[in-house]
């Protein structure tokens, strides 16, 4: 089920990403791998995905995705500014 990721899950999930971008086995990951591999892993997954949707906004930045309560925020001091 993977509705609730335990943390079992998730390092699992983890592995098989690490795994999956280096060309390595889990067992591979485990043995020689460290923090820093997933650290840059991660910033580097997140990188992509930043250029995919800059890709897809014609070269601009893309826009911040924000929470419902900082758009909220943002809503209420634009009310505010009005009054």
């Amino acid at each position: 089920d993977f509705r609730k990721i335990t943390p079992e899950l998730n390092v699992c999930l983890t592995l098989d990403f690490i795994g999956k971008r280096y060309s390595k086995l889990p067992s591979e990951v485990l043995k020689s791998g460290s923090s820093i591999d997933v650290q840059i892993a991660n910033i580097g997954i997140r990188y992509e995905a930043y250029l995919a949707k800059k890709a897809q906004n014609n070269g601009e930045e893309p826009v911040a995705d924000l929470t419902e309560s900082e758009m909220l925020e943002m809503m209420d001091r634009v009310k505010k500014e009005k009054c």
